[in-house]
């Protein structure tokens, strides 16, 4: 599984799902965190940036499929026991690490939930209109997927994935975790990384299907002090953050999309909010998701989900 620090490029796994033993052919997804990614961490006041080298970051997500369903997919994890998502080619399940064991092998014990068993209740997704609502100005010109792939500061191209083509699209997605999300993970920068990276995986196995493939170019922690103003109004929180998208965060680091993760709930049982149809646009494409399951899966979909709006 693991030789000197690195996880192999190659997993099969073996899992019991609703009775029947499935087997996982799984790849290490190395262009998930691509070369420049960087973590960003407020301290004393000030802002520090910190981009790992190569063999700094812990690369232990993988993409794959049920061996003999070829409708299936998966995207799971193996940084901290098991934990991610399997599409059996019929329904959606979500695979959860048994936090009572202190163990992080995968050998251990799972939880394995059903998609149709874990819709909550009284959880929408707020819709925000397109660009062109009053709210957000004037409409803005749909540059989306302009280009396949964007220069890093090496001026190096992202790596695709290795089933990419010439048609293959890409995201480069920066998450940015508030001060209440922080504090919810016991103030542990190395934790809101790892389920940073594991949402990211998960999100883009979600898309994968649809050649189209997200790099995770950063995480921003607000460690001392939110950025923007919340408000229990999704939409006026939405647009508070796209501000910031726009007035500092692509300043210092540009990227296609960008998606906030808070602990902060919205009125009407809204978990997500994002407009339609701007991605890679400089002022709109982002959107804001409550952090409101254990269950990460269910968390990675409702972030996929408003960036589907962005499209």
């Amino acid at each position: 599984m693991v030789s000197n620090g690195e996880h192999t490029d190659y997993l099969e796994i073996a899992i019991e799902v609703d009775g029947e033993n499935l087997i996982l052919d799984l790849t290490l997804n190395k262009q998930l965190i691509p070369k420049g990614f960087f973590q960003r961490h407020q301290e004393n006041g000030k802002h520090v940036v910190h981009r790992p080298a190569r063999d700094e970051v812990d690369h232990c997500h993988y993409n794959g499929k049920v061996r003999g369903k070829p409708d299936s997919w998966a995207a799971l994890s193996t940084c901290n026991g098991l934990s991610g998502v399997i599409f059996d080619g019929h329904e959606m399940h979500y695979v959860e690490n048994d936090d009572a064991i202190d163990d992080n092998s995968i050998e251990t014990d799972h939880f394995v939930y059903r998609h149709s068993d874990m819709v909550e209740q009284n959880k929408t997704c707020g819709y925000g209109g397109d660009a062109s609502d009053p709210e957000h100005g004037h409409k803005t010109t749909d540059n989306r997927f302009l280009r396949h792939k964007r220069s890093t500061d090496s001026n190096e191209l992202i790596r695709g994935p290795y089933n990419a083509n010439k048609e293959s699209k890409y995201v480069e997605l920066v998450l940015v975790v508030d001060n209440r999300e922080y504090k919810e993970l016991g103030e542990s920068k190395r934790r809101v990384i790892d389920r940073c990276k594991t949402i990211a995986n998960i999100i883009n196995g979600l898309y994968s299907p649809l050649n189209i493939f997200i790099a995770l170019v950063g995480v921003v922690i607000w460690s001392e002090h939110d950025e923007m103003t919340f408000s229990s109004n999704g939409d006026a929180t939405l647009t508070s953050f796209l501000h910031y998208r726009k007035e500092k965060l692509l300043i210092d680091h540009p990227n296609d999309n960008a998606q906030l993760l808070t602990k902060f709930n919205f009125d009407h049982g809204v978990v997500g909010k994002a407009l339609k149809g701007p991605m890679c646009t400089y002022e709109y494409s982002g959107g804001v998701n409550t952090d409101h399951s254990s269950v990460i899966g269910l968390v990675a979909t409702t972030i996929a989900h408003e960036m589907g709006h962005n499209f």
